[in-house]
């Protein structure tokens, strides 16, 4: 119910909401769900006429979304998703340019395990490693 209401303040202020799924832990690896993700804003980035003839039915809005001013948001293990996909170096170049990520708190020690593997994995791995290797310039 929580997202759904979430959704549903946001579409109610002119947003157009999209709330995707992702596969879970344990069906899934790093980083499967965060391509569920990016998949996601793909379609969306891609059929945005379609999505507008849909909003059209449920309200009076006819305005087709502008893929250049897509917000992400994420909570819990969608903050790790989300921020893996925005800057782990697999993503690079597949990611359609979003306008902001807003993440709501990281996850539980549980999950993170089976699905980062070890502890030096999960350094490697983890959102902010991107940012833990690069030199000044890669910052600018």
């Amino acid at each position: 119910m929580g997202y759904r209401a979430l959704g549903s303040f946001f579409a109610q202020r002119g947003f157009t909401t999209v709330i995707p799924d992702y596969r879970l832990v344990p069906e899934v690896k790093f980083p499967d769900a965060s391509k569920d993700i990016r998949d996601a804003i793909v379609w969306v980035s891609q059929n945005t006429a379609a999505i507008a003839t849909a909003a059209s039915s449920a309200s009076s809005s006819t305005l087709e979304p502008d893929p250049g001013y897509m917000f992400v948001m994420g909570h819990s293990a969608g903050t790790a998703h989300t921020m893996v996909m925005s800057m782990h170096k697999e993503f690079r170049g597949t990611v359609p340019p979003l306008r902001g990520l807003l993440s709501g708190r990281g996850w539980g020690e549980g999950p993170v395990k089976f699905y980062f593997g070890t502890e030096k994995v999960q350094r490697e791995r983890e959102p902010c490693a991107p940012w833990k290797g690069l030199a000044d310039e890669g910052m600018r």
